[in-house]
C-alpha cells in the first residue's frame, strides 16, 4: 500500500512535494491530473491519503474529491492549491475534504498534517502556519 497519492498538474511541484514527503519515510505516487486511473485505486484501497489540486484541466480537484467520497468516506483528502485559503475552505468543507491547505503553507506543515491522519515518526522540525 502507497502511503500518499498526490495529484496536481504541476510538475515541478509535485515532485519537491514527492520528495519532501520521501524523505520523511512516506511511499508517494504523483499521477500528473485527475484523469489517470485514480479513482480505480482508490476503489482498490492502494493509498492511505489523497492530496488534490484544486484547478486542474479536465477533472478538476473537487470534482474528483466527490467521486472518491462516492467510493470512501473516510479516506483522508487533502486540498493543497494556491487558491486563496479563504476560498479553500469552504470548497473543502462542501467537498467532504478532510483538510484544505495553501501551497503557500511550508512543507513541514504539510508534513506534519500527513503524520497526524495516517501516522508516521515525529515531526524533525516545527510547522509553520498557513497563510491566511
Amino acid at each position: 500500500m502507497v502511503d500518499v497519492l498526490l495529484i496536481d498538474d504541476d510538475p515541478t511541484f509535485s515532485e519537491l512535494m514527492k520528495q519532501r514527503l520521501e524523505h520523511e519515510g512516506f511511499t508517494v505516487k504523483v499521477q500528473a491530473g485527475a484523469l489517470g486511473g485514480s479513482l480505480s485505486a482508490v476503489r482498490r484501497g492502494e493509498y492511505k491519503l489523497v492530496i488534490l489540486d484544486i484547478n486542474m484541466p479536465g477533472l478538476s480537484g473537487a470534482g474528483l474529491c466527490d467521486l472518491i467520497r462516492r467510493e470512501n468516506a473516510a479516506l483522508p483528502i487533502f486540498f493543497l492549491s494556491s487558491m486563496d485559503i479563504a476560498e479553500l475552505r469552504p470548497l473543502a468543507t462542501k467537498h467532504g475534504a478532510t483538510l484544505a491547505l495553501s501551497k503557500g503553507a511550508s512543507r513541514d506543515q504539510v508534513v506534519a498534517a500527513v503524520r497526524r491522519h495516517i501516522g508516521g515518526a515525529a515531526p524533525t522540525a516545527p510547522t509553520a502556519t498557513a497563510k491566511k
